[in-house]
């Protein structure tokens, strides 16, 4: 497909997001968005996004088969995942913030 900016591909990233529920688009040879609520909640997902595909490199570079959680237990873990006061970047992305301003500071 092409870039972001063609009618086309404007088409087809809205429908891949409409639900709701979607927080991450994974483009094939693009590279990846995350969406969230706050500026905050983005982010996070994107560094979370970025370590769990670190995971996954890390064990597809051992060789050795990997066992996958079922179905089941995914969805049960998603379930538990999604607690108002946990959302991502609820809790983290203030304390993100002041270490940037602390660390640009000394930067000068």
């Amino acid at each position: 497909h092409g870039v972001s900016n063609d009618r086309e591909e404007q088409a087809l990233i809205g429908e891949a997001i409409k639900d709701e529920k979607v927080n991450t688009l994974l483009m094939e040879n693009h590279g990846f968005c995350t969406l969230g609520r706050t500026l905050g909640e983005a982010w996070v997902l994107a560094y979370y996004f970025d370590k769990a595909c670190q995971t996954q490199l890390n064990c597809l570079q051992t060789g050795q088969k990997i066992n996958f959680p079922s179905e089941k237990v995914l969805a049960h873990a998603g379930e538990q995942a999604v607690l108002p006061e946990f959302l991502p970047g609820a809790c983290e992305w203030d304390a993100l913030r002041k270490m940037l301003t602390r660390s640009s500071r000394y930067r000068r």
